[in-house]
């Protein structure tokens, strides 16, 4: 795995010492309410998907037998961004709102409706921002695939890009916004397209260009840079969830910074390199410390990189970057945030007992962990509408199993994404061989949050005596960097 290198214009003030900051204020929290009626509703809920700063998740909504629904949810910023699953619909929240959502279960995306009956503004905003998703969504999922798949040259893409976001922001632009979040769905817009040219490593070579900036002027904040995709902004960070998520990626698969000279230690002028090829959570932490200003901004991406680093990389290593990381997270929230999760992650550290578990086969037997004791284990976590999962089924798997066939090695695989009958239709066209499991409701089922599984596909290698050995496992994409693992402890 290597860590894409491009130029970031991000800038840190030389000299500037981490350590010496004193502890900075909480993140806005708040609470809205959302509530509603579903014709034709059959189940007993729906999921939304919730946009916080680091809680990122589904929300299961009761809804009672008459389909009427109310749910009381935590707001975090000046605006949360919300997904309304079973209608793809995206909303926002903001605390103390009350929003009414209606919609048919049988036509939901068309049927669906938001109303802020006491803010009247909001409510343009969101029928503005599902105007720009019936226009957009599959234009822009088409731009994207097409940039992907077909031979272009950075001009061309570009074009293509700016071309759309012009578009867009058009459509944003012709009608007279009012209330304090028309600034919000532009800067989404913005970042979604600046996404893209990040992701073909176009930034800094490119910026997006509004061609009709001057009949917005005063209205964006996101126009008034040329290059905002390299501004920190505490307003933009604390309203929109696309910008985060853009900010997060820029920082982490740049080089912007090779080093910061750190002045008032006991070793004057000491210097710390950003990389280091050997650990890349290290790498991605000393990214953000040398590359992002605000306080809170940068304790949020440490805390972020942090966590996911637990869950991607090697234990050691991303524990490396945790014990450079104490004391330096001087925002409460965030610092209590990665203290609890490090805790948790540190049970499933190497050498610590994996959690014993109890699930059923596709024949309704129960299998336990402990039955494999005397066995080595690779445990894969897997779900039949995870493309990575299946290309590695699909591709990989059939070599691993061909190679240790004679071994002492069980591959226990255990879907965590769809119900059982679409279970084991899938697992009869993949032909799947090993021990095939179910975890029922997913994310929320017991075994998968005791091993902390929020992200797949997810491989942890445990030994004979029932001990992990790997908590974050090579894919078997990855062939015989997997192999290696495997064979420190198959004989």
């Amino acid at each position: 795995m290597h860590v894409k290198r491009f130029i970031a214009p991000l800038l840190l003030l030389a000299g500037f010492n981490l350590a010496a900051q004193t502890p900075q204020p909480n993140p806005k929290f708040g609470y809205a309410v959302i509530r509603g009626h579903i014709t034709h509703h059959t189940e007993p809920s729906f999921s939304v998907w919730k946009e916080g700063f680091i809680d990122k998740r589904e929300i299961a909504i009761p809804v009672d037998k008459n389909g009427n629904f109310s749910q009381k949810i935590k707001v975090e910023g000046e605006a949360m961004d919300l997904s309304v699953t079973p209608c793809e619909r995206r909303i926002f929240l903001h605390d103390k709102d009350t929003l009414t959502l209606n919609w048919d279960a049988k036509n939901a995306m068309p049927s669906f409706t938001a109303v802020n009956a006491r803010n009247a503004p909001h409510t343009q905003q969101l029928n503005m921002l599902a105007k720009l998703e019936n226009i957009f969504n599959k234009r822009f999922a088409n731009l994207r695939d097409s940039l992907s798949q077909q031979k272009l040259t950075d001009t061309e893409k570009y074009s293509a890009i700016n071309t759309l976001y012009n578009q867009e922001m058009l459509t944003l632009t012709a009608e007279t916004l009012n209330g304090g979040y028309t600034g919000k769905l532009s800067v989404d817009i913005y970042f979604k397209y600046a996404d893209l040219l990040r992701n073909h490593d176009m930034l800094p070579g490119y910026n997006l260009h509004f061609n009709n900036a001057d009949q917005a002027e005063g209205l964006f904040s996101v126009l008034a840079n040329n290059g905002s995709y390299g501004v920190e902004s505490d307003a933009w960070f604390n309203e929109s969830s696309i910008y985060r998520d853009f900010i997060y990626n820029y920082v982490r698969f740049s080089r912007a910074m090779k080093a910061v000279v750190v002045t008032g230690s006991e070793e004057e002028n000491k210097t710390k390199k950003a990389s280091d090829e050997d650990n890349f959570a290290l790498t991605e932490y000393n990214l953000g410390m040398l590359n992002l200003k605000l306080i809170q901004t940068r304790d949020w991406y440490a805390t972020r990189v942090l966590i996911d680093g637990f869950d991607a990389y090697p234990f050691s290593q991303t524990n490396n970057a945790y014990q450079e990381a104490l004391g330096k997270i001087k925002t409460p929230y965030y610092a209590d945030t990665l203290k609890k999760v490090y805790e948790r992650i540190k049970q499933l550290s190497p050498g610590m007992p994996a959690p014993n578990f109890t699930l059923k086969d596709e024949n309704g037997r129960t299998v336990s962990l402990s039955e494999f004791k005397g066995k080595n284990v690779l445990l894969d976590f897997w779900g039949v509408s995870c493309p990575p999962c299946l290309y590695d089924i699909k591709n990989h798997m059939p070599a691993l199993h061909e190679r240790y066939k004679n071994k002492n090695l069980v591959v226990l695989t255990v879907c965590i994404d769809t119900d059982q009958p679409d279970w084991k239709n899938n697992l009869k066209k993949l032909n799947l061989p090993g021990t095939n499991l179910l975890a029922p409701g997913g994310i929320k089922n017991a075994m998968v949050k005791a091993y902390n599984v929020d992200a797949i596909p997810h491989y942890f290698i445990i030994d004979t005596q029932g001990n992990i050995v790997n908590n974050s496992a090579p894919r078997p994409l990855e062939g015989n960097l997997l192999y290696a693992e495997l064979d420190k402890v198959v004989r």
